[in-house]
């Protein structure tokens, strides 16, 4: 794997323009917008350029950023991967809180296809991995909506109570759909990857990423997320 992790910071930040570069020369493929089900599956791996690196508050976010609700705090501490990890809630929020990153418009089935392409360190049950996904055939035929694809530890072992567990092959897990798409139309439903994938075929992924699933549920952490050939450790700053 392709790793960033020792390169100072313009060193990083020169690695990923150049493989960007790479990427926009291919022929047939866009960096910003390799289309759902285009050209892309065909030859670079979901998660390209495959980076294995820090991402440091705020100088350093490597593109993620909240979708809805509050930022996520970044703890210090050892238990997940370095010297901290991402705190799910923020005190005295009513809202809640979330970090995603753009999913590089991968289809679902060639991220359902690969093998511990999906996985993250969390803590707390309350803990969600999420995969926002477009093109999925909504029950309600909207063709430009979305649905979010969620990963619940309750529905997957309920393990991490007590302390961080890894999940390293999250696409065989059981996942439920906020929205009524073919094969889910409720949120009982829960399906792998790949079933998802084929009951909608044409289904790719615009961003993934995690949230605490419970509002007042303050024992949310997460850490060192993995998509495709890139993993993410999260550090409370630059020093650690």
């Amino acid at each position: 794997m392709f790793s960033l992790r020792r390169l100072p910071m313009f060193a990083r930040i020169s690695a990923v323009a150049v493989s960007a570069t790479a990427l926009s020369l291919i022929p047939g493929v866009s960096s910003a917008g390799a289309g759902p089900n285009g050209s892309l599956d065909q030859i670079l791996p979901p998660g390209f350029p495959c980076i294995h690196t820090n991402v440091y508050p705020p100088i350093a976010t490597w593109g993620w950023t909240r979708l809805d609700g509050a930022e996520p705090a970044f703890a210090v501490g050892q238990g997940a991967s370095g010297n901290g990890y991402l705190h799910l809630f923020r005190p005295g929020s009513s809202q809640y809180a979330s970090l995603f990153h753009p999913g590089l418009s991968t289809p679902l089935d060639q991220l359902a296809k690969q093998r511990n392409a999906l996985g993250f360190m969390y803590k707390g049950t309350a803990t969600t991995f999420q995969i926002r996904i477009r093109g999925a055939s909504r029950v309600d035929s909207v063709l430009s909506g979305f649905t979010t694809l969620v990963w619940q530890p309750q529905h997957n072992g309920n393990r991490g109570a007590n302390g961080f567990v890894t999940a390293n092959d999250l696409a065989r897990g059981k996942w439920w759909s906020t929205q009524k798409i073919n094969g889910q139309t409720d949120r009982t439903t829960l399906l792998n990857l790949t079933q998802i994938a084929e009951n909608n075929p044409r289904a790719w992924v615009s961003e993934y990423g995690v949230r605490n699933g419970t509002l007042d549920n303050e024992n949310s952490y997460a850490d060192n997320i993995v998509y495709g050939c890139s993993k993410w450790d999260f550090e409370p700053d630059a020093g650690s």
